[in-house]
C-alpha cells in the first residue's frame, strides 16, 4: 500500500510534462506565420516578429534610422507642445527662446550627420532615409505628441465658457 501514492504521483508528474511538451508542440503548429523580405530573402517568421520595412524588403538598419529618427523628431515636437500647459505651441512661440530653436535645430543637424554620413551611420548601424520615410517618421512624431494641442484647445474652450 505504501508504494502506490508515490507511483501514482510518478504516473502523474510523467504524464503532466509529457502533456506539457504536446500543448508547446501544438501551440508552435498553430501559430500563425507571414512571409516577409529580409535581407532580399523571403523568409516566413511569426507574425507577432513583423517590423517596418518587412513588406517593403527593408532591413534591420532601416528599421534602426526610422525608430530613432521618429523618437528624434517627437522628443523635439515634445519640447515646443510641453512649453505651455494650456496655449498652443503656436502661442508660445510669442515668447521667444533662442536656446530651444538653437537645440532643436543643433539636434536635426546631428540627426542628418547620423542618417547620410557614410562612416558615422555605419557605426550607428542605421541606413538612410529616403523623403517618403522621412516623411512617415515625421507624420508619426506629430501624431503621438500632437494630440495634446488638442487637449489644450479644448481646455482654452472650456476655461472661456467658464
Amino acid at each position: 500500500m505504501k508504494w502506490k501514492l508515490p507511483a501514482v504521483t510518478a504516473i502523474s508528474f510523467y504524464q503532466d510534462n509529457r502533456s506539457k511538451k504536446a500543448l508547446e508542440e501544438l501551440e508552435k503548429l498553430n501559430e500563425p506565420l507571414s512571409t516577409v523580405i529580409r535581407n532580399s530573402e523571403a523568409v516566413e517568421i511569426p507574425t507577432h516578429e513583423i517590423v517596418v520595412g518587412d513588406q517593403n524588403g527593408g532591413n534591420e538598419e532601416k528599421t534602426r534610422a526610422m525608430v530613432f529618427s521618429t523618437l528624434i523628431f517627437a522628443n523635439i515636437l515634445l519640447s515646443f507642445v510641453n512649453r505651455s500647459f494650456f496655449y498652443s505651441m503656436l502661442e508660445s512661440f510669442r515668447n521667444r527662446n533662442l536656446l530651444l530653436i538653437g537645440i532643436s535645430a543643433l539636434v536635426l543637424t546631428m540627426l542628418l550627420v547620423i542618417l547620410y554620413v557614410k562612416p558615422i551611420s555605419l557605426f550607428f548601424k542605421v541606413t538612410a532615409l529616403n523623403i517618403s520615410e522621412l516623411g512617415m517618421t515625421i507624420f508619426i512624431a506629430a501624431a503621438s505628441v500632437l494630440w495634446f494641442e488638442i487637449y489644450k484647445y479644448v481646455k482654452r474652450i472650456r476655461k472661456a465658457k467658464a
